[in-house]
């Protein structure tokens, strides 16, 4: 009797194994595994929900049904879906999606390695996860909406080459104290690194085109931003780090910036000065501008009272309207160009044009000095060769008058204050009665 229900049990599962079909479910050491393709071969591992978890897992790349082997190609919808007690996962390098809440919820687990073979990870896919350190594949090229959002615990991301498009929300909400993206990576969505309270610098590789809303607000601690050099103006969003109400407080989501580096021209798709990247940013100390950044946007840095002193180089040939309104701490500005840039009566506040020091070449004297902007810098630093070093051949003589915009005035001046240059190269202010 034995031996005929061994049998007949022997031969249901040859049928089972025969008439198998896609989408149907089996289990493996286990595990539950569902079939993606009977023709290919291909399974993924199905929902464990239920499973109780120890210790290391291992997802082999191949597994049996009956006597037929499939191979494991994905990581189906909640198949690892808080699995309590799982220390460790290794992945079969024949891994090539992770479906929705495929590997979520880990928190026994401190590393997570995703195989090089994987090249999707659906929205949520590996969500909410507590692991220390997280290795990503080279073979996503886009970071599905917050795919990898909600990790409390790791230090170090890396998004590695070959990415190419990181969408809204991808990497939220993440501890990482440091971000690295590849310079494969055009596209930087709404939100993809908000709320990463412990990002401290970042650094926009020249390959990003553009950079949603919000891609960085909620990073209080971030205190130094570097746009690499680029072919093409990079296109920011609205608050990409965070809105510009600045409270002064520590848990204000506002970013903290103390440091620019702009090796790149950019733009932003608000004309609200409060909603971009730079102005309003009263913390703002130091701006690096690169030897191939040549325009400085409209209302670029309005209201960045930290500021104190600018260099401004040789490739800078255009300074927008208010780009440095309300900057009223400026001291001191140096201009490398030969020819004085094209800037707007706004783009200094009177304060500055009346107090900073404007620094420019000796060769550059003329052109800053007579033009109708930049000639309203009551100091401008004379030209050291005009400046005879025996005081007492000092040649005080009135050589030109001009108004404090600049403009030469031509024969007898109307009683009023005005700038005057000398024969010994020194400017001053003179007041004509």
């Amino acid at each position: 009797m034995k031996n005929v229900l061994l049998s007949a049990l022997m031969s249901f599962g040859a049928v089972c194994s025969i008439n198998a079909a896609d989408g149907d479910s089996f289990v493996f050491d286990d595990l539950t595994y569902t079939i993606l393709s009977e023709v290919d071969k291909t399974c993924e591992l199905g929902n464990n929900q239920k499973h109780k978890f120890s210790g290391a897992v291992e997802i082999p790349s191949t597994v049996r049904s009956g006597d037929k082997e499939y191979t494991v190609i994905a990581l189906g919808e909640k198949a690892l879906y808080a699995p309590v007690g799982m220390t460790s996962l290794k992945l079969p390098e024949t891994l090539v999606t992770i479906k929705a809440y495929g590997i979520s919820y880990c928190i026994d687990m401190k590393e997570l390695v995703l195989p090089n073979s994987v090249t999707t990870v659906e929205s949520r896919g590996c969500y909410g996860n507590y692991v220390e350190s997280l290795t990503l594949s080279s073979g996503i090229r886009e970071y599905k909406r917050e795919s990898f959002s909600g990790y409390p615990k790791i230090k170090i991301l890396v998004i590695p080459e070959g990415a190419e498009i990181i969408h809204d929300e991808a990497f939220n909400f993440s501890s990482a104290e440091t971000i690295k993206i590849a310079n494969t990576v055009t596209s930087i969505g709404k939100m993809s690194f908000a709320g990463c309270e412990k990002l401290r610098e970042i650094t926009i590789p020249g390959s990003v085109r553009e950079i949603g809303d919000e891609a960085f607000d909620r990073g209080k601690r971030l205190n130094s931003v570097t746009l690499e050099s680029g072919d093409m103006p990079l296109s920011f969003g609205k608050n990409v780090f965070g809105n510009t109400i600045y409270l002064g407080t520590y848990d204000d989501p506002v970013a903290k910036i103390t440091d620019l580096n702009l090796n790149r021209v950019y733009t932003c798709v608000s004309s609200e000065p409060k909603e971009m990247p730079f102005a309003y940013k009263p913390t703002l100390t130091t701006i690096n501008f690169g030897s191939a950044f040549t325009s400085i946007p409209v209302s670029a840095f309005e209201q960045c009272t930290g500021l104190t002193e600018l260099t401004f180089p040789a490739t800078l040939s255009t300074i927008g309207a208010a780009a440095f309104a309300g900057c009223d701490n400026l001291k001191s500005i140096k201009a490398e160009r030969a020819t004085c840039p094209s800037a707007a009566s706004t783009s200094f506040s009177q304060k500055v044009f009346d107090n900073a020091l404007l620094d420019v070449s000796d060769d550059a004297y003329e052109s800053y000095k007579t033009d109708i902007v930049w000639g309203r810098f009551v100091n401008i630093k004379a030209p050291q060769s005009a400046i005879d070093s025996v005081g007492a051949d000092r040649d005080t003589t009135v050589t030109d008058i001009y108004t404090l915009c600049g403009v030469r005035v031509e024969g007898t001046p109307a009683p009023g204050l005005y700038l005057v240059r000398r024969a010994d190269g020194s400017v001053t202010k003179m007041v004509i009665k």
